[in-house]
């Protein structure tokens, strides 16, 4: 039987609906993903220093820095480097004289062109020391007559007290965070970093860690560790 004439027949559903479900997938893919990277982002280590604790040992030594043995008229000792600071003795020795004082007339710097001067004598049989501080890294340098006796000498040298130190540290990093995480740890001397390592931190956990410097003095410092940096 034919279709009966008049009776309107259905309509095929619009072709035009298929591009809008498409952008709209498309539209919350891309705001799943990005909530999920934003959240992720909201994650983050908090890492932080504990249980601090250091020891000090010092190394005192002293050593024949310079020696010039029998000096006659007049010694130099010029800009020479210090590698580790310290006390430096400069001794004037006439212990071979039995009769003669001897008049030394000096002058020395450890920051040229500042020169300091003396003028002093050395008693017959005697020595005389002249104490002079050098940091780390300065030049002492200095020159000096000498006049008495038929020789108008006399035995110089130069001793070193110096010293240096070592420091041994512990501490334990505590990561509080949501996250794992990276911390750079820096031990620091007076606010200036001697040393640093870098450690990983799982969130909710304790790490123990440790370390030593060596310090070329023995002068009082103030010591800390810090975290300088931390991230994913």
């Amino acid at each position: 039987m034919s279709d009966i004439e008049g009776v309107p027949q259905p309509r095929p559903k619009s072709r035009k609906l298929v591009p809008t479900i498409i952008a709209v997938i498309i539209v919350a893919v891309v705001v799943i993903i990005t909530g999920y990277f934003v959240y992720q982002n909201s994650l983050q280590p908090n890492i932080q220093v504990t249980d601090v604790h250091s020891v000090r040992y010092t190394h005192p030594t002293t050593t024949t820095w310079l020696d010039l043995g029998r000096v006659r008229n007049d010694g130099h000792f010029n800009d020479m480097s210090v590698d580790l600071g310290g006390d430096y003795v400069l001794v004037f020795d006439n212990s071979f004289s039995l009769f003669s004082d001897k008049y030394i007339s000096l002058q020395y710097t450890t920051h040229w062109p500042d020169y300091q001067s003396r003028s002093f004598y050395v008693t017959a049989g005697q020595t005389k020391n002249l104490t002079v501080h050098v940091n780390e890294g300065q030049q002492l340098g200095g020159d000096f007559t000498v006049s008495g006796g038929s020789g108008n000498d006399i035995n110089f040298h130069i001793l070193a007290n110096t010293c240096s130190e070592t420091v041994l540290f512990t501490c334990t990093l505590v990561n509080s965070g949501n996250a794992d995480g990276y911390a750079e740890v820096v031990f620091a001397a007076d606010g200036t970093a001697v040393w640093s390592n870098k450690y990983y931190v799982r969130q909710n956990t304790s790490l123990p860690i440790n370390g030593s410097i060596t310090i070329n003095d023995c002068d009082d410092h103030t010591f800390n560790i810090v975290i300088q940096r931390q991230y994913k």
